[in-house]
């Protein structure tokens, strides 16, 4: 009898500590349930190649704990909307110092104290922030031009008018000047700038123009579809320039084509929806199998050899998680995701593409100060800074299946330190690749 209720003991400390502990890298999980990931079978392949690849503000920490840092600069919503980007305090040098890490999100519709509609540059290592207010909601990008940094504010085009102009922000100087807009698509240009792809769709069929930005031609691309009922299409670039893909969703499915340089057709994949293409060579494409977004494979292009991290799906089920955001590192060495799950465990891990060897930098401790406000917050987004040292973060305070998107919380991890910094008051609304650009580029003297 002793011994039954021993058993019993044990096996209520064992339920209590699985419910109230956060996931463990796998490498502490008993070795018996890690299993090395086996290929799967290749996705459909029907097509082959055609020849040779031609105010929170608050800091937490998750090591020792930190005195909340008071940013020197705050959100305002004292200055009055202008056309052209207005700052909310002077312009401080912190913005262009390549010694300081700088990212931007852009504010769309008021929460709390910050602006209706603004971008935002902010400080990863101090906290500070500052805001431009605009008059209406604009998309930011980076540009790096003779060795000179810049955000361009886009702004949209409104009941099918074009905007006459767009503003540059000079980062070293604060000077804001506008630009003259073209007539251009929207299209996904090359690595190498010298080609861009149009994707539109006419009555559900996909048609793909590749445009020759040296000489200005422009031809059409073979869809290597027959779908009828096409209401959606993407592509992305090998970071080489050398292969493009083209992800078309619609009533009978999704599937990614992929083609080389000229627009020639060398590869096409069934039911598969594509993440992206890793940043370092061999070509990988990263994608959800069977437009399951809580698994992720590795298709290599030239062998067509896939495999999927069969170790990120014993985690999920060993924890009872929900994993989703798979993407590249920068250095193309691992692939990261974020977890949830309803008890408000969140966070964000990796796993390196040669040893399987997971750890988890954001966890759920990383979350006290949000969670206070929002119990059931979530990565909703990350972004890697490109020297993989910082981890930005939109939290969005409401559970998945209540998300809208209209409110996000930006953060900011120190992965060395493991320093947390919570921004209040971001709403970020720009998404597609721009998530992958919000880091200042480095200049190197090298434009």
């Amino acid at each position: 009898m002793k011994r039954f209720k021993c058993l019993l003991l044990l096996i209520f400390a064992l339920v209590i500590g699985c419910d109230s502990a956060d996931p463990t890298p796998l490498a502490q999980i008993q070795p018996t349930t890690i299993k090395t990931a086996t290929p799967i079978p290749t996705p459909s392949l029907t097509l082959t190649a055609t020849g040779q690849p031609s105010p929170m503000q608050t800091e937490t920490s998750t090591k020792t704990p930190t005195p909340t840092q008071t940013p020197t600069l705050a959100a305002t919503s004292t200055v009055v909307p202008t056309e052209t980007p207005q700052p909310s305090t002077p312009f401080p040098s912190w913005v262009n110092d390549q010694t300081q890490p700088v990212f931007f999100a852009a504010s769309y519709g008021s929460h709390r104290d910050a602006p209706d509609n603004a971008v935002s540059l902010f400080n990863a290592d101090s906290g500070e922030r500052i805001d431009f207010v605009t008059s209406r909601s604009v998309s930011p990008k980076w540009i790096l031009e003779d060795d000179q940094v810049y955000v361009r504010f886009g702004y949209p085009t409104i009941n099918g008018v074009k905007p006459e102009f767009h503003e540059l922000l000079n980062v070293d100087t604060g000077e804001v000047t506008k630009i003259p807009t073209t007539n251009e698509r929207f299209g996904y240009q090359s690595p190498d700038g010298s080609q861009i792809i149009y994707t539109e769709i006419d009555d559900g069929i996909v048609q793909i123009t590749l445009r020759n930005l040296e000489n200005e031609s422009e031809k059409t691309v073979a869809g290597l579809f027959d779908n009828k009922n096409a209401s959606y299409a993407s592509a992305k670039w090998t970071t080489d320039s050398r292969f493009f893909a083209i992800e078309q969703l619609g009533k009978d499915g999704k599937g990614v084509g992929v083609y080389n340089f000229h627009g020639e057709p060398y590869r096409l994949y069934d039911n598969i929806s594509m993440i992206d293409w890793s940043p370092t060579l061999p070509h990988r494409l990263l994608y959800n199998p069977d437009s399951n977004y809580q698994r992720a494979c590795i298709l290599d292009l030239e062998s067509s050899d896939a495999n999927c991290l069969e170790v990120v799906d014993e985690w999920r089920e060993f924890y009872g998680n929900n994993t989703f955001n798979f993407s590249w590192m920068p250095t193309g060495n691992s692939v990261s995701f974020s977890y949830w799950d309803y008890s408000g465990k969140a966070g964000v891990c990796t796993i390196s593409i040669d040893t399987e060897a997971t750890t988890c930098p954001l966890t759920t401790k990383d979350f006290a100060s949000l969670k206070e406000a929002y119990p059931v917050a979530y990565v909703r987004h990350y972004v890697w800074s490109p020297d993989e040292k910082y981890l930005t973060i939109f939290a969005n305070p409401f559970v998945p299946a209540s998300d809208d998107g209209s409110l996000m919380v930006a953060g900011v991890l120190n992965v060395e330190s493991e320093k947390m910094i919570w921004f209040d008051s971001t709403t970020y609304f720009s998404y597609g690749d721009l998530l992958s650009d919000i880091w200042r580029p480095e200049v190197t003297g090298e434009n």
